[in-house]
């Protein structure tokens, strides 16, 4: 077993050095996020290791949406957290998160997903579809398979990324 997924620093390493190693990936995720939200996203997953006493290596979706639940304002960057550190690309759904067009900027980074999103649109407009169609409901479904697949491309979605859609 991996001494990470215990929670638990192996022997000779010290409290510092193994909280260090813990959150390294964390500050690296939220390194281009305002500084203060990123501090109180960092914060949080800190204190629910502390909590929990298990590493958010170890956290399952739910334990990730329970977080996510807890945090308040913050809610919607431990979602982004458990996406982009526990690889659990449909916790928005489990979590309840409705802001999906933040969650992808926090995600792939600011306006990685325009591209796909304007390739989608002008495709349906080629077919004379309702604009009004655009932004909303086929905007958050091409955001959610872009989530889904872990990719801000569209050339990634695949039939397994999304079929638990």
């Amino acid at each position: 077993m991996n001494p990470a997924d215990t929670g638990h620093a192996p022997a000779g390493v010290t409290t510092r050095e193994a909280l260090l190693d813990l959150m390294r990936p964390v500050d690296e995720a939220v390194r281009e996020w305002p500084r203060k939200t990123g501090r109180a996203a960092r914060n949080r997953v800190l204190d629910a290791v502390r909590a929990r006493g298990l590493s958010y290596q170890s956290w399952d979706e739910a334990t990730w949406a329970e977080v996510s639940a807890e945090a308040g304002p913050a809610r919607l960057h431990i979602a982004a957290l458990g996406h982009l550190l526990g690889g659990h690309h449909r916790l928005h759904h489990t979590a309840g998160i409705r802001q999906i067009h933040k969650l992808a900027d926090l995600v792939f980074g600011p306006g990685a997903t325009e591209p796909a999103l304007r390739e989608v649109e002008q495709t349906l407009n080629s077919w004379q579809t309702s604009p009004h169609l655009l932004e909303r409901q086929v905007g958050n479904a091409v955001l959610e398979a872009l989530l889904s697949a872990a990719s801000p491309r569209l050339e990634d979605l695949t039939t397994p990324c999304c079929a638990n859609w």
